[in-house]
């Protein structure tokens, strides 16, 4: 039972892993792109003082900015569904191969059933990966402030 643990939560590791590499070989660098873009479009929008000339450049800027804009949300977008594509794929495996008893220290009404002397947690493989994924995918999808 605890190799079938150490295994799923090296699952949801490796899973997290695989997206942070992602973003660190490709991602980043686009999205890093993206930002100076933006920044660039700022400074040329903040460097304008007469208040119509300024609303004239923001006009003529906007759907640069706003295209700049979406491209970062693009690539954001793509990373959190890589993330959830092999948490997909790794919740068939643990559904399918590495079914096994979860030994819980109290009775809990419709999750837990008496086997001998101990509870056991009906469906437990099920939920040491959703605590995987709950306590794994926040460090996966966490970056750097990209945004200075």
């Amino acid at each position: 039972m605890l190799l079938y643990l150490v295994l799923i939560l090296a699952a949801g590791i490796l899973g997290d892993f695989s997206s942070y590499l992602l973003y660190r070989l490709y991602l980043k660098r686009k999205i890093a792109l993206a930002l100076a873009q933006l920044n660039k479009l700022d400074e040329r929008l903040s460097v304008v003082s007469s208040v119509k000339r300024k609303e004239r450049v923001k006009r003529k800027l906007s759907k640069d900015i706003q295209q700049t804009q979406s491209t970062v949300y693009k690539y954001t977008f793509m990373r959190t569904m890589y993330t959830l594509a092999i948490y997909m794929v790794l919740f068939y495996v643990v559904i399918s191969l590495l079914n096994f008893p979860v030994r819980f220290p109290f009775y809990v009404p419709a999750i837990t059933m008496l086997q001998g002397h101990h509870y056991l947690l009906v469906g437990g493989s099920l939920f040491v990966f959703i605590m995987a994924f709950v306590l794994f995918s926040p460090l996966a999808l966490r970056q750097p402030n990209l945004y200075r």
